[in-house]
């Protein structure tokens, strides 16, 4: 086994004791979680930073609707599949939830200049103060937070 499959495989094995809360399900939370890792790494983003993200946004919840309309585990507007040319796709879709998702957090990390708290500002929809990303960031610090 090369390096990267094996920090993968610890990755799992500790992300997976962190999650067992919210998805008790062993089966279900490895699926979930192997999803995650590859999707992130394939955008661009960080799996402990969606992690981060999805507690926030829904909870671990896949079917949660914000009182805005945004849906899912990262909680996607939905205008944004058709501004992406994206249709007939459902945003409680795990896996569509989780590339779109993903793939928006990359677009604010860009626009952000690497500025996570702004990027995480702009994700929620609002660029000013730094409530959101600050529970977003102490939750990466103190359960995401992975090396």
């Amino acid at each position: 086994m090369h390096v990267r499959g094996y920090r993968r495989l610890v990755w799992l094995k500790v992300m997976s004791t962190r999650v067992r809360p919210f998805i008790p399900d062993r089966a279900r939370r490895l699926r979930f979680l192997r999803l995650i890792y590859s999707v992130a790494r394939r955008e661009g983003v960080t799996p402990e930073l969606v992690l981060a993200v999805i507690e926030t946004e829904s909870d671990f919840h896949r079917y949660a609707v914000s009182p805005v309309g945004a849906q899912g585990y990262m909680q996607v507007m939905p205008f944004w599949p058709p501004l992406l040319d994206l249709h007939d796709v459902s945003l409680f879709d795990t896996r569509v939830n989780l590339v779109l998702g993903c793939a928006i957090l990359h677009y604010y990390l860009g626009t952000a200049h690497g500025n996570l708290p702004l990027a995480l500002q702009r994700y929620f929809g609002h660029a000013d103060g730094y409530v959101y990303s600050g529970r977003v960031l102490t939750l990466l610090a103190d359960r995401w937070y992975w090396r």
